[in-house]
């Protein structure tokens, strides 16, 4: 009997910034991160912790942080998101203002969360990378803070995502 179903087998994802699909920091000529004096290391820990919880609620993913930040930092991410929603969006951006799912995320429409590096705010940009109309599984994170006014990107870290461990299997 084929094209029978008799099962279905359901795979955590897993994450991993050293391995990912293809090498997109060569691919995107990505100029350096300029992480500060402390170092890149937090940031990218924290973009695998955005990534992971977008990951696992999109629809939800923001509220919960905004809840862990105090009112000023809640503050500084509002003022860092209206410097970003400021700029013209691209001229391949779907003209859907919220992506629903975490597949229709991409590196052109991000979901912009507040990320919290020493008690400092930042403006994260999580989608999954792209090349034309391809869609691929790693996420892009692209870190940015604000100048005056105007929004300047300090870091970006491509995250793979790969099938993980068994998370649910049924058998019919």
């Amino acid at each position: 009997m084929a094209g029978a179903v008799y099962g279905q087998l359901c795979l955590h994802p897993r994450f991993d910034p050293a391995k990912t699909f293809n090498d997109w920091a060569s691919l995107n000529k990505w100029e350096p991160n300029h992480c500060g004096s402390a170092g890149c290391g937090g940031f990218q820990r924290v973009a695998l912790d955005l990534v992971r919880q977008t990951q696992e609620d999109r629809a939800g993913v923001e509220a919960k942080l905004l809840a862990t930040l105090s009112g000023p930092q809640r503050e500084e991410y509002q003022r860092l998101k209206r410097i970003v929603a400021a700029r013209p969006a691209p001229d391949d951006a779907p003209a859907d203002d919220k992506p629903e799912t975490t597949a229709a995320l991409t590196d052109t429409h991000p979901l912009l969360l507040p990320m919290l590096v020493d008690d400092h705010v930042f403006l994260a940009s999580l989608g999954h990378f792209t090349i034309g109309w391809r869609v691929f599984a790693d996420w892009q994170v692209v870190v940015a803070t604000a100048e005056s006014d105007k929004a300047h990107e300090i870091a970006h870290f491509a995250i793979g995502m790969t099938p993980g461990p068994i998370a649910s299997a049924t058998v019919k």
